[in-house]
């Protein structure tokens, strides 16, 4: 496989749906699918329009799992193509103390899905609680920004990641209007 420059596109909708799913299990972490399409060019644009959130799924502060019939009954859509999936990674604590979470795939196991699905994207959200508001980011490889949610700030960061020969951040977009309306 060539050495590709991938991009996502994260429709408005599918932003909103990304963290509200990451701020609902905010002290767990979450897990779901990505839905869309993918455009065909030289590199590929994966337009995500949809996210689904798993519902039924083993929850821990530093892990997350479907349960085992998951795949069985969600094969189908009329969403779109499956894309791939996301999950969250929030604060932890370890025997050095807090660690914050990052959008950095920090497992063997993260890594592993994605070279066993290599024509599938993972979406990485970073979620943190905040006393401060941080100016929205927007880079190639990054959207970050705070949410304000009944009194409680959150900072968000989201990133996306596939397999090529080993696994790469890709570059990640959205509309200015749905950044504006959400951070």
């Amino acid at each position: 496989m060539e050495n590709i420059k991938s991009v996502v596109y994260l429709q408005p909708l599918a932003l909103e749906e990304l963290i509200r799913a990451v701020i609902e299990t905010y002290n767990r972490e979450s897990i779901g699918d990505v839905f869309g399409y993918t455009v065909k060019r030289k590199s590929p644009l994966y337009v995500v329009e949809v996210v689904h959130p798993i519902q039924i799924a083993t929850r821990k502060p530093t892990e997350v799992s479907a349960d085992a019939n998951y795949e069985d009954r969600t094969s189908w859509s009329a969403l779109g193509d499956r894309l791939g999936d996301f999950h969250s990674h929030n604060l932890y604590y370890t025997k050095g103390g807090r660690s914050p979470g990052t959008i950095h795939l920090k497992s063997d196991f993260d890594v592993e899905c994605l070279r066993e699905n290599p024509q599938l994207i993972s979406i990485v959200v970073a979620i943190n609680k905040t006393s401060r508001v941080s100016p929205v980011t927007v880079n190639d490889k990054l959207i970050a920004g705070t949410v304000k949610v009944d009194g409680t700030m959150y900072r968000v960061g989201i990133g996306v990641y596939i397999y090529n020969n080993r696994v790469r951040k890709i570059d990640i977009g959205t509309s200015v209007k749905a950044l504006k309306r959400i951070f």
